[in-house]
């Protein structure tokens, strides 16, 4: 069975040898790529000299998440791979983590993801963001079965991509990452198009890793950083083939109208100019999400 494991590093070097060494406790035989979004730190000197054997190929510029792993999709794909294994360079491997996605994908055979557990990076409660979205999309007695090992595979909803094993005919009939995203929300996007070709997608709980969680940023980055999230979320909104562009372009404006209108009611003027911002930025992406749209209804997206 054929397992690539796929990292894309940018300014890893923290991380990536850790993440390695691991892999290389793995009980199963794996291959890895790595796609290096010009990282200016050490992680590819690191990459080099202490994992030779690792494939790695260094991009000339950051080409964002999306675009980086489609380039190890396709590689993937021309290389007769029959799995997948898409991990973040913040993440541990706890030794059987990825022979027990395999053992349940054997089980399952055609599904969209399965995701092992994010245990945060002392290991000793789930990663804060991966909770979000397992209480959010997970079934209600989703933690019972965590702490007390009722069930070993549940279908769940989306979580994020820092750990997907993901069929290789899968990422054929989908394609790889839409590239309107940079970087937040590609897997999003990535899981409505699953829902949209009736994929299911499963949590293995038996199946563990460690996730590191991003430490503390300044004001500034902080404002940055959460204008462009709510841009890409809203973009994730319009981009969402299971409901029609001109629904979801009305509920985005009518929300925004709404929000605006009472932070000028209530003087709230820094979140007013926080939405203005935001619509500034995402007006000039309105016309690729219709293009990117119409690519993934037809499946095999982003891959050419």
């Amino acid at each position: 069975m054929k397992v690539l494991i796929l990292i894309v590093t940018y300014n890893g070097s923290k991380f990536i040898k850790e993440c390695l060494h691991s892999i290389n406790f793995s009980t199963i035989n794996t291959e890895v790529l790595i796609i290096d979004n010009c990282s200016n730190d050490r992680s590819i000197e690191i990459i080099k000299d202490d994992f030779p054997y690792v494939e790695l190929i260094c991009n000339n510029k950051n080409l964002g998440f999306g675009k980086a792993n489609n380039i190890g999709i396709k590689y993937a794909i021309e290389n007769n791979y029959e799995y997948v294994f898409f991990l973040n360079q913040d993440t541990i491997l706890e030794p059987n983590a990825i022979e027990k996605l395999l053992d349940q994908a054997n089980k399952i055979k055609d599904f969209g993801f399965i995701s092992p557990l994010h245990l945060s990076w002392s290991g000793d409660a789930l990663e804060p963001i991966f909770e979000y979205f397992l209480r959010r999309s997970g079934p209600k007695n989703l933690l019972s079965n965590f702490f007390f090992k009722n069930e070993s595979c549940i279908e769940i909803g989306f979580v994020n991509a820092a750990a997907w094993l993901i069929p290789v005919d899968t990422l054929k009939k989908i394609g790889g990452f839409n590239p309107i995203f940079p970087h937040y929300c590609e897997d999003i996007d990535f899981y409505n198009r699953l829902k949209f070709f009736e994929y299911k997608n499963y949590l293995i709980l038996d199946s563990k890793i460690r996730h590191y969680s991003t430490g503390a940023i300044t004001i500034s980055q902080r404002w940055n950083t959460k204008v462009k999230r709510e841009v890409f979320e809203t973009i994730a909104k319009l981009t969402n083939i299971n409901s029609s562009f001109i629904y979801s372009l009305f509920i985005v404006i009518f929300n925004s109208f709404k929000k605006s209108l009472i932070y000028l009611l209530k003087l709230k003027l820094n979140e007013y100019y926080f939405e203005v911002i935001v619509w500034f930025k995402l007006l000039p992406f309105l016309f690729e999400v219709i293009s990117v749209r119409n690519k993934s209804k037809k499946g095999n997206a982003f891959l050419k």
